[in-house]
């Protein structure tokens, strides 16, 4: 519906034309549908009334007065209201949330709808203190819409900011939880593909499946009345008047969580040298970035990638694969343009967002054909996304209390390709005969875990790194894990002369920089096997009986599992000529080389598995004749999980439990204290009682894995609650 220029009067229920034209919509269920810009003399929605807008609404009154609900028809709608005199809303303003899934050509239509209030030359005022707890039940004064989520490959939508201008009067603000909703930002869209249709030694661009950054507060007014103002002094721009909004007054103002990439497939065509000569390939891809936001901050996209595909012949190099997980979004609770009037903070927690997660598996290297030496595997390189920053003001820290949570790093996996194997030649042959093929190299695989995030605090125009003993929680992000493993080393050829076994590729860990420091697990690629020679042939011999144990036969991905072949036996020869060698994932893949009987070995699992996990060992006689065994390793997930710092009755913390030894990493948490208060997302409520509460934490991988922990609550301090 669009209006032409009219003078308009709106009355509780009923629109009252007082000149020709006016605005047409539908009436279902609202008094009135607004759509387009309109001028009226009086702008009011009267208590009990609803009425809606579409797409973007822009009104020009001379007052306006707001007790009843505004509310969206379309996705993304948005206000916009210019009074000359004095704005008042006591009732809900809610703009639309943006399209989710919408296609990338429709510009604009993932966003959020915003919520612009101005008044010219009157005053402001939002909420009133007679209404603070049916507000607080019906949702916020002021609502802007989330973004959208993308469409796959797309990004998320911008969350829908909102401004309140009174530049010549008095901006009331009656304090009260949902005063304020910032937009969210949308979550960007999986891309997963399987083609090789870019090339190979281009970086991947910006991916465009990031996270949108969240909505905007922007205040300006000559004064301000219902909080308590402060004089706040930035350098190189002079004194300010800012105002702490108490925590739960502001909410939403989240980045969304970026999109992940996965490439699984074919490798890329080879380019050549002027030479002719073919050249290595880096194959790399980056995850795309985590939304900013106000109060928390978008994980950064998962980054995916793994060549399943060998080359066609033992000729071309393999591709090196080269993955970067996005970074974590920033989180900044604070109004950081120096210029405006008035400044702004939000008291609370703010959380950065996570590092995302890479994952790198190399090229396997091609088979040689009999006789002929076999392809080397790719080398895998993986680092983690860096973890968002958090960001308070230092000038605030006297008004509110400010706790930081910096994003953790993302964690970083690499693993090289496995070294082809030569295929045997026949045997017996006639002289002179021909020699085995080399089985190729196993690839090297490098892993870097994310850094952590920082907490910061801004002075202005400088920034400081959070350092000291003040009232301010300084949190820092855990730096992210970082597990590599070689490539398997490939089998020779049998031959005249086997052919030699490829060598296991080398593994580098670095834990990613955070508080603590992340973890991380290195693994060699186990060598390959010598070819048998055709001219030694073993006359008479049988196969050993394989036996494998292991102590214990259960535990979690901190135990070191021991593992012996000890009871094996050879029906033709000394025990002593035995030795074994272990595949501990019982994936096809050799773990360690062999080795004499009496020699035990150890490992630790990185990963929990349900409802077990199968080991295999070979046991190998002194005439080459090989036996294998299975058995079978209970390894469960590790929970960390501690008690929080002593809290404040209805304060709110993050449990930060932990899941260890598996992709699913959340915990389900139960508070097992009656009225002991409630956990959502993993945030914790504290109850309105003093007193020692019991949470229980559940790892969602494995339920059966739990911790409980207590959690003390006090009585409030006189500063928690900050400008009422």
């Amino acid at each position: 519906m669009r209006c032409r220029p009219v003078v308009l009067l709106l009355v509780v229920g009923l629109w009252l034309v007082l000149a020709m034209g006016g605005c047409g919509g539908s009436k279902v269920g609202y008094s009135q549908v607004l759509t387009g810009t309109s001028t009226v003399q009086e702008l009011q929605v009267g208590a009990g009334e609803t009425v809606a807008i579409s797409g973007a609404v822009k009104i020009a009154c001379q007052s306006a007065d707001i007790q009843g609900t505004v509310v969206p028809t379309t996705p993304g709608a948005s206000l916009t209201i210019e009074a000359q005199q004095a704005i008042r809303v006591t009732g809900r303003i809610r703009c639309g949330d943006g399209q989710a899934g919408a296609a990338r050509q429709a510009a604009g239509a993932t966003v959020g709808g915003s919520l612009a209030l101005t008044s010219l030359h009157g005053a402001i005022t939002i909420g009133a203190p007679a209404n603070r707890a049916a507000r607080q039940a019906a949702g916020a004064a002021l609502h802007a819409g989330d973004g959208g989520n993308g469409a796959a490959g797309q990004p998320g939508g911008t969350g829908g900011s909102v401004t309140l201008s009174c530049p010549e009067g008095t901006l009331t603000l009656h304090g009260q939880a949902n005063l304020i909703h910032l937009g969210n930002g949308g979550h960007g869209g999986d891309t997963t593909t399987t083609s090789a249709g870019r090339q190979a030694t281009a970086p991947l661009a910006a991916p465009a499946n990031s996270g949108g950054d969240s909505g905007t507060l922007t205040l300006d007014a000559a004064q301000v009345a219902g909080v308590t103002p402060h004089t706040v002094a930035i350098e190189g721009v002079g004194s300010k008047t800012g105002i702490v909004f108490a925590a739960g007054w502001v909410t939403g103002g989240a980045g969304g969580n970026a999109g992940s990439y996965t490439y699984s497939g074919s490798p890329p065509a080879v380019r050549r040298t002027a030479g002719g000569r073919a050249s290595r390939e880096v194959f790399n891809s980056q995850g795309a970035k985590g939304g900013d936001g106000i109060q928390r901050g978008g994980n950064g996209g998962r980054c995916n990638v793994a060549i399943i595909d060998p080359q066609p012949n033992n000729v071309l190099p393999p591709h090196q694969v080269v993955t970067r997980g996005g970074d974590g979004g920033q989180a900044r609770c604070y109004e950081n343009r120096f210029s405006k009037t008035l400044l702004w903070a939000c008291s609370g927690e703010v959380f950065g967002g996570h590092g995302g997660e890479a994952n790198a598996t190399g090229q396997p290297g091609a088979a040689g054909a009999a006789g002929s030496d076999a392809g080397d595997g790719g080398p895998a390189t993986a680092v983690g996304g860096r973890g968002g920053d958090t960001l308070v003001l230092d000038r605030f820290l006297d008004y509110g209390i400010f706790v930081q949570h910096a994003g953790d790093g993302g964690d970083a996996y690499a693993t090289g390709g496995d070294g082809g194997s030569s295929e045997d030649l026949p045997c017996p042959m006639p002289e002179p005969g021909r020699d085995g093929g080399d089985g190729g190299k196993g690839g090297r695989a490098d892993a870097t875990g994310g850094r952590g995030g920082q907490p910061a605090i801004e002075m202005g125009s400088l920034r400081a790194r959070a350092t000291g003993s003040r009232e301010e929680d300084l949190g820092f992000g855990d730096g992210g894990d970082a597990t590599a493993r070689g490539g398997r080393g490939g089998e020779g050829g049998n031959g005249m002369v086997g052919g030699q076994a490829g060598a296991g590729g080398d593994a580098l860990a670095v834990p990613g920089v955070g508080t603590p420091e992340g973890q991380s697990v290195k693994a060699r690629g186990a060598d390959g096997t010598n070819g048998t020679p055709c001219d030694k042939p073993p006359i008479g011999n049988n196969p050993p009986v394989a036996k494998g144990a292991v102590t214990p036969t259960s535990g979690d991905i901190d135990t070191t599992y021991t593992f012996s072949a000890a009871g094996s036996t050879d029906p033709d020869g000394p025990v002593s000529s035995l030795q074994h060698r272990w595949d501990f994932e019982g994936d096809g893949y050799w773990d360690t080389v062999f080795k004499p009987l009496a020699e035990a070995v150890t490992h630790k699992y990185g990963y929990a598995t349900t409802p077990s996990q199968s080991a295999k060992v070979e046991v190998r006689d002194g005439g080459g004749k090989t036996t294998t065994s299975n058995i079978a390793v209970a390894v469960k997930v590790v929970l960390d999980l501690v008690s929080p710092d002593t809290l404040s009755v209805r304060q709110r913390t993050n449990l930060a439990g932990r899941v260890r030894g598996s992709n699913q990493t959340g915990v389900t948490y139960t508070v097992l204290t009656p009225n002991g208060g409630t956990v959502n997302d993993g945030i914790y409520t504290a109850p309105g009682a003093p007193g020692i509460y019991r949470v229980r934490g559940a790892a969602q991988a494995d339920p059966s894995v739990t911790k409980e922990i207590n959690v003390y609550v006090v009585a409030a301090s006189a500063n928690v609650h900050v400008g009422r």
